[in-house]
């Protein structure tokens, strides 16, 4: 889109006039929004279900990371909801170290 920007500005400015290349513009800008749309429609890709997944996994990852970071046994936190590790990590953060 940078280089369509450039190449319609040269020929409005320097090379043509604007009465000359509004049509133009117009119709390279919609051919532009029309291939794009196309370019969706073919490769159908969700990319709000993309974020989601990201953030799904994100957090998936923090929660395995935590335990071990904590050094927490593996086998106590596998089955537990992440409210009560969140409760236990809250405890060992507040506990006095040795």
């Amino acid at each position: 889109m940078g280089i369509q920007f450039g190449l319609l500005a040269r020929l409005t400015w320097w090379e043509y006039s604007w009465d000359i290349m509004e049509p133009v513009t117009y119709f390279v800008g919609y051919g532009t929004s029309m291939a794009m749309y196309a370019y969706y429609v073919i490769t159908r890709q969700r990319y709000n279900e993309l974020r989601d997944e990201l953030a799904h996994l994100k957090s998936e990852l923090r929660r395995l990371k935590d335990p071990l970071l904590y050094q927490l046994p593996l086998q106590q936190t596998e089955y537990m909801i992440p409210e009560q590790v969140e409760n236990i990590l809250n405890q060992t953060k507040n506990s006095p170290q040795k």
